[in-house]
């Protein structure tokens, strides 16, 4: 039997209540053995193993089950990433959704524009019903260098979820998730193909992908610690390997801005980054992760992350 055109990777982590919905949205996308949906079950320990297996029986020929010892959604993607056979990959939380035929136009799409990686615009869905369009508007931002620049100021370019790409980009360049880092593993991924050269990116404004924001539940996002905080600095210290520092200021807003919702973080840690990391002329800009660390440098911790709590949502974008 050829290879499919399209793998798709679905990390499966404790996700019984939404499963059912994400693989139902991904089951009816393409033709069967045009695409592979490689479900990987990283040591579930709710009834998300089981939902996978009863998809897989029931739709062999679409859906692929990897069980595995829970090591964290980088080990998960990894683990996918090598069963992957299709020309194409994507990457899915097993929380979210695919609207109807977004594969079959992100293929079409690559395949005429010669792509190495298609941006979409994705959809942001919130407990309360509430739903916004993130608009990447990348029209005149597809070399390699200005998306580099634009990925580094805001979080919002940094997912891979929203992205469609050759399978030989990671093949041929040795790409892979670095196990232990599951928080920022996206940013770090995307840094990591952004510095490739003769990278081909192209860019459909459609939103295809429907992301789940739970604010309220213990999410791998919400629920910081100290733990998770220093993936983030991790991720940190690895771009700064790849990009000229000057370019990072924003990443390092990122890891104080969490170091400032981490709650067992103890303050001399997070003081000791600021001053490695934040340089105090960088930060007047009116942009709310700048002014958070402005903050933490002028009026200290404790002020800030009073602030903190009571702006979240709207700092963080």
């Amino acid at each position: 039997m050829n290879n499919p055109e399209i793998s798709i990777i679905v990390p499966v982590y404790n996700v019984s209540q939404f499963l059912p919905f994400c693989l139902d949205s991904l089951r009816g996308q393409m033709a069967p053995r045009k695409m592979e949906v490689i479900l990987v079950d990283d040591g579930s320990t709710d009834q998300s193993g089981q939902i996978c297996d009863k998809y897989a029986k029931q739709y062999p020929d679409l859906f692929k089950v990897i069980h595995k010892t829970n090591g964290g959604l980088a080990s998960a993607r990894q683990a996918g990433l090598e069963k992957a056979t299709g020309e194409y990959i994507a990457v899915c939380d097993s929380d979210d959704w695919i609207s109807a035929s977004a594969y079959s136009q992100l293929l079409n799409f690559a395949r005429s524009n010669d792509a190495d990686v298609v941006i979409c615009d994705y959809n942001c869905v919130y407990d309360n019903g509430d739903v916004s369009i993130v608009r990447m508007n990348l029209e005149h931002c597809l070399n390699r260098d200005a998306l580099l620049k634009i990925s580094l100021s805001s979080n919002k370019y940094n997912s891979l979820c929203n992205k469609f790409f050759k399978r030989s980009i990671f093949t041929d360049n040795n790409l892979n998730w670095t196990e232990g880092i599951n928080l920022g593993e996206d940013a770090l991924m995307w840094s990591r193909i952004l510095c490739l050269p003769k990278l081909k990116v192209a860019y459909l404004p459609k939103a295809f992908y429907n992301y789940r924001r739970r604010f309220g539940e213990d999410t791998y996002t919400n629920k910081l610690t100290t733990e998770k905080w220093e993936q983030l600095k991790r991720v940190h210290e690895i771009r700064k390997k790849l990009i000229n520092e000057k370019h990072l200021v924003d990443s390092a807003c990122d890891v104080v801005f969490a170091g400032l919702r981490t709650e067992d973080l103890q303050n001399h840690i997070l003081k000791q980054f600021i001053s490695d990391n934040i340089k105090f002329v960088r930060l007047f800009s009116f942009k709310p992760k700048r002014l958070v660390c402005l903050s933490a440098k002028l009026c200290g911790l404790s002020f800030t992350k009073f602030i903190i709590k009571k702006l979240y949502r709207f700092v963080y974008k």
